[in-house]
C-alpha cells in the first residue's frame, strides 16, 4: 500500500451514534473517505464508501476477513458515504450483533463481496469517535502526522461538492443530497445522508391580506414567518430562542427535539406597501452540535429567483482579505446574499477555503487556522507529503 493512502487514513476503532449515545461495539477497523488522492492510490473511480487502511488485529474486522484496501459501500444494506456513517452504523448495534457489511474487496479487483461481521465489546483503550461539531456529519478528510521541517501539522479540511439545480447551487461536505426544490428558484433544501442535518433557503413574498392575519398568524410579522418556516424545514414545531441583529439581517435561534437557527431578511414588495418579501436561510440539526457545519451548508446557497434584492442591497457586507465566508467574487466588490449570509460564520467557528484548482473545503476556523506554515499564516491542507496553502473564502 502506498504511504499517501497510509497518511490520510482515519482511525475509527471504536463507534458512537450520531444523536451522540455510546455503544460498546467494536470493529475494529481504521478508514478513510475516498479522497481523489485515496481513490487513486486504490486505483478505482468511486467517490462513496469507506476505504480500510489498517485492520486492528484479533478485532472482528480482521477475523470477518477484511483487509487493508477493502472499501466499505453498505451495511445491513444502507448505503456507506464515508467513514462517518461506518461509526452511526455500527454505533446502533451492540457487542454480539452481526452486521452484513458489503465491500469492494481490494483482493478480488474491489469487486463486491458481503462479509458477516460479529461485532464484539470494545477493548479498553479505544474511545468512541469523537463527535465535535463542525465535522459531525461530514468526512474527515485527512489527520496526517506532522511533516518533518514542514512546520505546523496539515489543517483539517472538509472537501465539498456543488449541489445545484437550474436555479440554485450550494457545497456541501460529500454525501448531502437536494431533498426539496421548487421550478422557479424560490426554495430550496438540501441534506446530510440520515437527515439530521438539514440546510434550506427560500425567498417569498407575503402580501399585504397575509401580513394582516386573514390566512393566520405565522405572516403576521417576518419573524413568525421565520419560526414557522423553520418548524416546516425541521418537520416539527421549534420553539424561538431569541433573535438578534447582525450585519443587515436578523438571527432567530431555535430550540426543541431540533435546533438550528433562521438568517433572515426583508425587503418592499413592490406595488403592495402592506405586504413584504423575506428571504431566509435555515440550518437545522438534530443536536446544538450540528448547527455550525448545517448552517455554513446554508449561508452558501445562492439562488437566481424573481425576487431581487433593491440596488445596495448588500452594503453590508465587508470583504475582508482574510474572510471565509463570503466568496472569492464578493472579494472583488461583486457580492450577493449568499455572502452577506456567510459573513455569519464566523460566530459559528466555520468557513469556506479553497485551493487553486477551484476546490472548496470546509473549515473549523478555530483549530484549522495556522498561524505559522511553510507559506505564511492561513489553512493547509497536505498533499502527498507537502502542504499546500489554500485560499479563504468560496471559490466563486
Amino acid at each position: 500500500m502506498k504511504p499517501l493512502f497510509l497518511a490520510v487514513a482515519v482511525g475509527i476503532a471504536g463507534a458512537a451514534s450520531l444523536a451522540g449515545a455510546q455503544s460498546n461495539a467494536f470493529l475494529g477497523a481504521q478508514m478513510a473517505p475516498l479522497t481523489p488522492e485515496v481513490q487513486a492510490d486504490l486505483d478505482i473511480h468511486v467517490s462513496k464508501g469507506a476505504a480500510i487502511g489498517d485492520i486492528i488485529p484479533n478485532s472482528p474486522a480482521e477475523k470477518a476477513g477484511l483487509k487493508q484496501g477493502d472499501v466499505i459501500i453498505r451495511i445491513d444494506g444502507k448505503p456507506i458515504f464515508w467513514p462517518q456513517d461506518v461509526i452511526a452504523m455500527v454505533g446502533r448495534h451492540s457487542a454480539g450483533d452481526r452486521i452484513a457489511v458489503e465491500i469492494l474487496d481490494a483482493g478480488k479487483d474491489h469487486r463486491p463481496r458481503t462479509v458477516s461481521v460479529t461485532l464484539e465489546p470494545r477493548p479498553g483503550g479505544f474511545a468512541p469517535a469523537p463527535q465535535s461539531s463542525p465535522r459531525q456529519q461530514a468526512p474527515n478528510a485527512s489527520m496526517p502526522p506532522k511533516l518533518a521541517n514542514a512546520g505546523p501539522r496539515a489543517s483539517n479540511p472538509i472537501p465539498t461538492q456543488p449541489l445545484r439545480n437550474a436555479f440554485c447551487h450550494a457545497l456541501a461536505p460529500a454525501g448531502w443530497m437536494i431533498v426539496d426544490q421548487d421550478d422557479r428558484g424560490a426554495t430550496f433544501s438540501v441534506s446530510s445522508p440520515d437527515g439530521n442535518q438539514i440546510a434550506a433557503y427560500g425567498i417569498v413574498g407575503i402580501g399585504s391580506g397575509q401580513a394582516a392575519g386573514y390566512y393566520g398568524p405565522q405572516f403576521r410579522t417576518p419573524a413568525a414567518f421565520a419560526q414557522f418556516l423553520a418548524s416546516t424545514v425541521a418537520g416539527q414545531p421549534v420553539q424561538a430562542m431569541g433573535i438578534q441583529p447582525f450585519n443587515g439581517m436578523q438571527v432567530m435561534n431555535f430550540g426543541g427535539a431540533r435546533h438550528g437557527f433562521v438568517i433572515y431578511r426583508t425587503y418592499p414588495l413592490p406595488a403592495d406597501p402592506g405586504g413584504y418579501i423575506i428571504s431566509a436561510r435555515v440550518a437545522v440539526g438534530s443536536s446544538e452540535r450540528d448547527t455550525p457545519s448545517s448552517g455554513a451548508v446554508a449561508a452558501s446557497i445562492d439562488c437566481n429567483t424573481t425576487f431581487k434584492a433593491p440596488p445596495g442591497g448588500y452594503t453590508q457586507v465587508h470583504a475582508k482579505p482574510a474572510e471565509t465566508g463570503i466568496s472569492k467574487r464578493c472579494k472583488a466588490g461583486d457580492c450577493n446574499d449568499s455572502d452577506l449570509a456567510g459573513t455569519y460564520n464566523a460566530q459559528l467557528g466555520t468557513g469556506y477555503v479553497h485551493s487553486a484548482s477551484g476546490t472548496n473545503y470546509l473549515v473549523d476556523v478555530t483549530t484549522d487556522y495556522h498561524a505559522t506554515g511553510p507559506d505564511g499564516p492561513g489553512y493547509y491542507r497536505q498533499v502527498g507529503n507537502s502542504l499546500e496553502k489554500l485560499e479563504p473564502g468560496r471559490s466563486d
